[in-house]
Parts: structure tokens; C-alpha cells; sequence
């Protein structure tokens, strides 16, 4: 008589683990290098003034730059809108010495988020990037991109140099959860932890430090670009995580995915 149990702690047809539905603090532990999560968001009658980090171990917390940053939500959970024509985004800073906001040198990068777009209003719009003078890693404007780029075309998102495609009608929906895994080698851009391409998007380590002893820096919703910020993205955005010094297995990719899918009602 077959066996009739499907999945379990093992599927007993492709000897897989299947994903169970995980945080990263529990995914990655140390590797764990920043996390940006809906109740990290820190506002005042909807004025958002920092992001804090949940992360295991160091906080880099992000402050607001730029215009006015408002709260919004994604079926029903806190996330930040940025609007291009508002000319703001949040970046990582710290007065403290002890943390370090450094990501140079790393040759292993993650980034998951659970994002949203409009029709763009300005060519290439992305969601997170690092430095200013990335010139050897660099997609456009000297800053290594981290996250998914926005085209500048209304239905087209791409991912850190990895090419692009067309996505679903442009707009506040779909929300999408975006993982853009480095090894070191490639850069694989996942949607809906679907690989989307693969590319040799970096071709070192990122260059420059960040604060406290460098100028380079972490930016979310826009990057660096002659000293101030452009290349804006326009939509929602509600969690971000950035791991380092490893490369996520797949099982470690699809239980974070499944847990940003339930707890975002995607």
C-alpha cells in the first residue's frame, strides 16, 4: 500500500524539506544585518522619523531625509510610502562608534523586502542601495544597487544589474517580496521567491566604508548620486532585511518568504 503522507518534516517524494513559515532573526542568526519590520516604523500622527532595526545584534536604525515621510499600509500592516515628488528617503546613521554601518568588503549580501510600486515618475527608481563611489560594483549614479530597480518604463522592475522583465500591471498592486541574493559571484533576483535571472551584477567586494569612519552609506527608496539623493522609488515599502557573510539555502529563502506572504496577508 503506498504511503498516502505527502509532506511532513520530509517530502517523501522529492526528499525536499519544505518551508515552514520562519523569521530571519531565526533563519540567520549573526547573519543577520539588519532588519526592517513594521513595528520598527516610528512616527507621530503618521509622520514617519525613523525605521529601528529589530536585528539580532547591532541596531542600525534608519532616519528620514529629505520631505515629509507618511506611514501607509499593505493589507492592513504598517509600512512607509515614499513619494518621489516629496524628494525623501531614509538612510542609516549612528553617532555611536560601536556600530557599524560599514557594508565594504562584504562578498555575501542578501535583501529580502515586501514592496509596491507606481508608474514612475523618473528613469530607474530602486529601493535600496549602498555608497556613493561604488564605481567598481556600480549599476548607475557610483551606488552599488542592493535591492530591485524600478525601470523607467511603467511595467518594468529589474534587480541589481540582473537584467529585467516585464512585471504585472504597474501600480499599488501587486505587492511583491523581492530577495536578491550576492554569493560573491552572481547576483539571483527572486520575486514571490520565483527566480526571476542571474547575473554577474558585482565584480568585488562593495568599496568604501560607511560611518562611523567612512562617508558610504546604507539608503532606502533612493541612492547617492553626486553628494544627495536620486533615482527615487515611488511606491510602498514595508519590511526590509539585509543579510551578510552567507548565502541563504533554499529552504532558509522560501521559510523567510512564506513568512513575509502571511504576515502581509500576500
Amino acid at each position: 500500500m503506498p504511503n498516502r503522507r505527502a509532506w511532513g518534516t520530509l517530502n517523501q517524494r522529492t526528499g525536499v524539506v519544505p518551508p515552514v513559515d520562519t523569521p530571519p532573526n531565526t533563519l540567520f542568526g549573526a547573519n543577520l544585518w539588519a532588519w526592517y519590520q513594521p513595528s520598527g516604523i516610528s512616527h507621530s500622527s503618521g509622520t514617519v522619523s525613523v525605521w529601528n532595526d529589530n536585528g539580532a545584534a547591532t541596531t542600525r536604525d534608519l532616519t528620514a531625509i529629505g520631505g515629509t515621510l507618511s506611514t501607509t499600509t499593505i493589507n492592513g500592516v504598517t509600512a512607509v510610502n515614499f513619494l518621489v515628488a516629496s524628494n525623501h528617503a531614509m538612510t542609516a546613521t549612528s553617532l555611536d562608534p560601536s556600530i557599524n554601518l560599514s557594508l565594504a568588503g562584504k562578498t555575501q549580501i542578501t535583501v529580502f523586502a515586501v514592496a509596491s510600486f507606481r508608474s514612475p515618475t523618473e528613469a530607474f527608481g530602486g529601493f535600496l542601495a549602498y555608497g556613493s563611489t561604488n564605481t567598481a560594483n556600480a549599476y548607475d549614479a557610483g551606488s552599488a544597487w542592493l535591492g530591485a530597480l524600478r525601470n523607467n518604463t511603467n511595467d518594468e522592475i529589474t534587480g541589481a544589474s540582473t537584467g529585467s522583465f516585464t512585471a504585472a500591471t504597474p501600480g499599488e498592486t501587486p505587492f511583491y517580496r523581492f530577495c536578491t541574493v550576492w554569493d560573491g559571484t552572481n547576483s539571483k533576483f527572486y520575486i514571490n521567491n520565483v527566480l526571476q535571472a542571474t547575473s554577474a551584477a558585482f565584480t568585488a567586494a562593495l568599496t568604501g566604508a560607511g560611518p562611523p569612519t567612512g562617508t558610504e552609506r546604507l539608503m532606502l527608496g533612493a541612492a547617492i548620486a553626486g553628494g544627495s539623493h536620486s533615482f527615487k522609488w515611488d511606491g510602498k515599502i514595508g519590511e526590509v532585511a539585509i543579510i551578510v557573510d552567507t548565502v541563504p539555502t533554499d529552504y532558509q529563502r522560501g521559510s523567510y518568504d512564506l513568512n513575509l506572504k502571511n504576515k502581509f496577508g500576500l
